[in-house]
């Protein structure tokens, strides 16, 4: 056989191959029917957004239909129902924490108490769980940065579950003191990585329903600890509250990491993988995916910024609007004596005058008097009511991409479907 006579047989056999093909993808099985949208969402992100996935096409296959079977099984809205739920129950463990001095307190003032309960000691106890919450806060941001938001609630639930192992032994001032610090930490961790793994982890349109958990959580979490306060000693009151920790951590193995942070970090077959799961594969899932990959890849395109870079760049609107509204927000809270009610709840139900903010308030009390201290916290409170509804916006099914744009003043992509 000639060269012209090799080249036309292996025509011919291209031919017959490339039909083959045809006729295999113009039959395509149940399972493959099955599995189209997750497909899609594959191919979108490996092609449109410039994804590049190494992974063997047979391993692909394989967890393409486990997911498309898991999918189909239960709704994204139970999905992200679980994964918020993990992260509420770590917040109303915290919660705990603020409920607890209520509960304490009387007690310390018993006959026969281990614990002094004078009345500078009473204010240290409550004090010190609010102490070292803004470092708590400080180092959650790096920390969930790092390790990522679901690890980032693991770590917390080690020590806030032996801040309650310390407190429910304490027999002196010292240990109780080192136990209420603990679990004050951990209650200021949990204060940044909460919110942002639900927000990143749920649609929009629930994502308000969600984050109001977290503030319903923590007030049920005080109710919770007043009741059993109530009944049981605070030693046994501290042991119950150990199990929530464990279950906790129990829960959050039933769910994946957000999605955003493993993108953020070059995991972008485990990011879309744990989108998909949590959002399912809708069109508007998928823009919102486009956003966040998009997003990343400029980030990744930009140089990298010195320190006074990286200093100068906390002046940017995106993060500057958000963080003094948030101050504001959080000032004029704790001014209006929330944590007043939560920690001398007992006793001003039993005096209903004894309003104070956890150390400085009998101060006030005492210096002010009453009608002065109501005074400062009423008015503190319906001026920054005032302020907040002037200055925050609407976010109310806006995607976290969203959100950012607005503060920043522009469009990225045109969010309807």
């Amino acid at each position: 056989m000639d060269y012209t006579d090799k080249e036309s047989c292996n025509d011919s056999d291209a031919s017959v191959n490339n039909k083959i093909g045809q006729e295999a993808e113009e039959r395509p099985n149940e399972d493959e029917e099955q599995n189209t949208h997750f497909n899609n969402n594959l191919k979108m992100n490996t092609s449109t957004l410039g994804i590049t996935n190494n992974k063997p096409e047979a391993a692909k296959e394989e967890h393409t239909l486990v997911d498309s079977k898991t999918v189909k099984r239960f709704a994204p809205i139970y999905k992200q129902t679980l994964a918020a739920s993990a992260s509420i129950l770590v917040s109303f463990t915290g919660g705990l924490v603020a409920g607890y001095s209520a509960v304490l307190l009387p007690q310390l003032k018993e006959p026969g108490s281990l614990i002094p309960g004078d009345k500078d000691s009473a204010s240290w106890i409550a004090s010190m769980a609010a102490l070292p919450m803004a470092l708590g806060c400080l180092i959650s941001g790096w920390m969930m940065e790092k390790y990522g938001r679901k690890t980032s609630h693991i770590i917390i639930c080690a020590p806030i579950l032996l801040g309650w192992i310390l407190i429910a032994c304490s027999k002196s001032l010292t240990l109780m003191l080192v136990g209420r610090f603990l679990t004050g930490l951990c209650f200021g961790l949990l204060g940044p990585v909460g919110p942002v793994y639900i927000a990143e982890t749920t649609d929009p349109k629930y994502r308000g329903f969600f984050l109001a958990g977290v503030s319903l959580a923590i007030a049920l979490a005080i109710l919770v600890a007043h009741t059993i306060g109530t009944f049981l000693t605070w030693q046994w009151t501290a042991t119950i509250f150990t199990a929530f920790p464990i279950l906790s951590v129990l829960l959050f193995t039933l769910v994946p990491e957000s999605p955003t942070w493993l993108i953020s970090k070059g995991r972008t077959d485990e990011g879309v993988k744990s989108f998909g799961w949590l959002r399912g594969f809708s069109d508007e899932a998928n823009k919102e995916l486009k956003g966040i990959v998009e997003m990343q890849k400029a980030a990744d395109s930009e140089p990298k910024l010195s320190f006074k870079e990286k200093i100068v760049s906390l002046k940017c609107p995106e993060f500057r609007k958000p963080l003094l509204i948030m101050i504001l927000f959080f000032i004029t809270n704790q001014f209006a004596g929330v944590n007043a009610v939560a920690f001398y709840s007992i006793e001003i139900v039993a005096f209903a005058a004894f309003f104070v903010v956890v150390k400085t308030a009998p101060d006030m009390m005492s210096g002010l008097g009453e009608v002065v201290t109501f005074l400062v916290y009423g008015t503190v409170a319906g001026v920054g009511t005032i302020v907040m509804y002037f200055i925050l916006p609407e976010t109310k099914g806006k995607s976290l991409q969203e959100i950012e744009d607005k503060f920043r003043g522009e469009t990225r992509y045109d969010t309807k479907v």
